[in-house]
This record gives C-alpha cells, sequence and structure tokens, in this order.
C-alpha cells in the first residue's frame, strides 16, 4: 500500500513498514524485593495481630502514637549503627597512628620508592648505587633543610591534633626549626667523615626561609589543617608490603589525615622546593608514582578502598616574588593533588612490578647483568656515579 497523506501537515505513513514491536519493560529488582518485603511483614502483622491496617479502632491519635513509636525505635537503630560504625572507624585510626609493623624475616629485600626512582632514571646509576654500592655520600644543605622543616611541622601538627589548638598556637616554630637544623645538619655532617659541608651563611640563608614558611603556615592554618571532625591519622606511617615472597615495599608517608565527615583519608608528602613545581615536575609520572604507590599499598595493608583515600603533595617554597603576577604566587605552599583514578594508579603499580622483574630474582637477589646507561643531562646532573668515571656514556 503506499504512502498516505490526506492534509497538509500530516505524518506521513508507509503502509509497507511493518509495526515496530511493543519494548518489554524490565522490572527493576529492588523495587520487587522491596514490595516482596512489604507483603511478608503485612503477612507477619496479620498473623499476630489478626487484623489488617484496615482496621477500624484506632482513632487518628492512636495513629499517630503508632507512628512515633516507630520513628524512635528507628532512631535508636541509627544510633545503635553510628556508634558501631564510629568504633570500627576508630579501630582504623588506630591502626595507622600504631602501624609499627614487624620487619621479618630480615632477610626480605627491601624495595623503596628511591630505588625505583633511580632504576626509572638510568638503570646503571641504580645498580652501582644499590647493588655494587660504589655512590659516595654526599650531604646536601638541601636534604638537611628538608629534614628539619618535615620534622618541625610534624611536631606542631601533633601538638594540634593531639592535644589543644591553643598549645599548637603557643609553639615557638623558629626555636625548634633551628633546632631541628642543628640536629640534621650534625647528623649527616658524622656520616660526612665529620667534615663541614656548607656555610654559616648559606644555613643562615635556609633558616630564614623557614621561618618564612613557617609563619605563613601558621596564619593560614585554618585553610589547609582543619581539626573540625578531621584527626592526624599517622606521622611517618610505615608502609611493608609484600611484592612477591621475600620481596618486601617499604615506605614512609609523612602525614595521614581521617575526615569523619566524609569517611576519607588523605595521605601528604611534604615536599621542600625553591620555588615550587613547574608544569614539567607535575607532569613527571615517575614522580606522581610516589604517592600512588603509597595510595595503593596503604589500602591493601588497612583494608581500606582505593576509592576513599585521596593523595597530595604538599609542596614548601622558600622562594616567593615579591612582585608577583598573581597571589597564589606568593603563597608559601603549593598543593598539587595528581590524577589517582584507575588508569593512573596501575600505571605507578606497573612501574613497581616491572622494576622488581627486571632486577630482582626468584631467590630475592639483585640480578648481576650489564644494565643499560640512559644519559641525559637531567638523569647525569645529579648523579655521583658520573664523578667516579664509572659511566662511560655520562653527559657532562
Amino acid at each position: 500500500m503506499p504512502s498516505y497523506r490526506k492534509y497538509p501537515g500530516d505524518i506521513i505513513v508507509n503502509y509497507d513498514e511493518p509495526l515496530p514491536k511493543p519494548t518489554k519493560i524490565k522490572k527493576d529488582k529492588y523495587v520487587q524485593a522491596v514490595k516482596e518485603k512489604f507483603e511478608e511483614r503485612s503477612q507477619t502483622g496479620i498473623k499476630k495481630y489478626n487484623t489488617t491496617l484496615e482496621r477500624e479502632d484506632l482513632s487518628f491519635l492512636d495513629w499517630i502514637n503508632h507512628l512515633q513509636e516507630e520513628l524512635m525505635d528507628a532512631t535508636l537503630y541509627l544510633e545503635r549503627l553510628k556508634t558501631s560504625y564510629a568504633e570500627e572507624t576508630t579501630k582504623v585510626v588506630k591502626q595507622v597512628q600504631e602501624s609499627y609493623i614487624k620487619q621479618s624475616p630480615k632477610d626480605n629485600k627491601h624495595i623503596s620508592y628511591s630505588q625505583l626512582s633511580s632504576f626509572a632514571t638510568c638503570q646503571k646509576q641504580w645498580y652501582l648505587t644499590y647493588v655494587r654500592k660504589l655512590a659516595p655520600y654526599q650531604p646536601s644543605i638541601h636534604a638537611v633543610f628538608g629534614t628539619a622543616m618535615h620534622e618541625t611541622i610534624q611536631s606542631w601538627l601533633a601538638t594540634l591534633y593531639n592535644d589543644k589548638v591553643k598549645l599548637a598556637n603557643e609553639m615557638d616554630l623558629d626555636a625548634l626549626l633551628y633546632e631541628n637544623i642543628i640536629k640534621a645538619y650534625k647528623a649527616q655532617k658524622a656520616m660526612n667523615a665529620h667534615d663541614h659541608f656548607t656555610t654559616q651563611e648559606e644555613m643562615n640563608m635556609f633558616y630564614i626561609d623557614g621561618k618564612h614558611i613557617l609563619n605563613f603556615l601558621k596564619k593560614k592554618r585554618g585553610g589547609y589543617f582543619t581539626t573540625k571532625g578531621v584527626y592526624l591519622a599517622g606521622i611517618e606511617t610505615l608502609l611493608y608490603q609484600e611484592l612477591r615472597p621475600g620481596v618486601v615495599f617499604k615506605g614512609l608517608i609523612d602525614l595521614v589525615f581521617y575526615d569523619e565527615r566524609v569517611d576519607e583519608w588523605t595521605i601528604v608528602d611534604i615536599k621542600t622546593s625553591t620555588s615550587g613545581w613547574n608544569k614539567f615536575a607535575k607532569e613527571d609520572d615517575k614522580r606522581k608514582s610516589q604517592i600512588l604507590l603509597y595510595k595503593e599499598f596503604f589500602s591493601r595493608q588497612f583494608n581500606i578502598p582505593r576509592e576513599k583515600i585521596n593523595v597530595e603533595y604538599f609542596i614548601l617554597k622558600r622562594k616567593v616574588p615579591k612582585e608577583a603576577e598573581f597571589a597564589s604566587m606568593q603563597k608559601r605552599v603549593q598543593e598539587f593533588k595528581p590524577a589517582d583514578g584507575p588508569r593512573k594508579m596501575k600505571q605507578a603499580v606497573d612501574l613497581m612490578e616491572n622494576f622488581v622483574k627486571e632486577a630482582v630474582d626468584l631467590n630475592g637477589e639483585y640480578i648481576e647483568k650489564d644494565y643499560p646507561a640512559s644519559p641525559s643531562n637531567d638523569a647525569c646532573r645529579f648523579c655521583t656515579i658520573k664523578e667516579m668515571r664509572l659511566c662511560p656514556d655520562a653527559v657532562f
């Protein structure tokens, strides 16, 4: 039969085309389950009271009283569930705070992020440093400053969260930083055959930079470290997770926070920097893999779902421009939260697994072989091996 249109504007119907089959509506299994429960509940009530909701012997006020009693019971049930959940959460927070895991047996091969970073940068550098142990110890004022700032901020936050805000505000952080710088310097000097490796002027410069950072943090404390519903769950939290029999990842998380308001955890890694991370630093997957691996192993160790764990680099800047184009550039803190979705997490874990596969045998021993060099300006810039003339491919 041909197409037919009686009046202008009518829809053209082609009678030669078959009519569409009616779509079968799929029932929602959850709705069906609730309907079944309602029916079961109704039958239980009929058997118990020998009547239905169609009864006529209750007044309007009687029905309101019944509803009120049911809601009071519901409130009690909710309180019970809240208490149970809080108790379970408190247990996990305590486990994180007390994560002093027995590192046994002692013959386990410990793998750290530092090793992974070295291997990913240059395999020959890693081999000569960690396997042959040929790299000399190199003290650094930057390392001294980093250690001192870590310890000062961690002490301040421990007081802030575990004692009282007032006590934290009264702390002399400048004096504490000075003590920590002296302590860290003496420790590195002792490892350097007691030879000095910096000057008094340079130490003073770093100390003054640290004072500026601490002063900024105290002024802006509420914006970075709120105490409302947030726990400081861990300082230097030890991660100790098996990668394969006899091979264990070992790492320390600077700070771990738990926010009970949203039931989420945040892993924070503190970094010190001259002027913050630029675009290239933020795009460096090798650099970002550190905190992503911390998230992975923190999840495994404490049985916390990955989606409940956030990660953040807390970057302390020694220098800020006096006349910055944007106000954010004058902040002494740069917060960087790298992408930590499933794809990025897998990328970081694959990097670690590939390192173990390439460098450690099934007996947990480092594999002896000719590891290739990856010479470049960036890779060779801070390599101590090149100064020893052990790598013919080094870029000078």
